[in-house]
């Protein structure tokens, strides 16, 4: 959770990776594969500062949620 006002900045509002960084880093996660589905330009911006994939609902990469199942399937363990 980012306390800041979103006039105010700072790293750990999106697209900034500050609290991903934390949350990585506090609970051992690995990034590595992962994958950003959102639904705005912050949140592409967000994976990319991630070092991860991402994709916008909507754009011709990801062109609505009736296809995320089927995109989603071969990363299910």
């Amino acid at each position: 959770y980012c306390p800041h006002a979103p006039e105010v900045g700072g790293g750990c509002r999106k697209p900034g990776p500050e609290l991903a960084g934390l949350a990585q880093r506090q609970l051992g996660l690995d990034l590595q594969g992962a994958l950003m589905v959102g639904d705005s330009d912050c949140d592409v911006d967000f994976a990319r500062n991630l070092g991860i994939a991402g994709y916008r609902i909507g754009s011709s990469q990801l062109p609505g949620l009736d296809r995320l199942p089927a995109l989603l399937q071969p990363f299910e363990r």
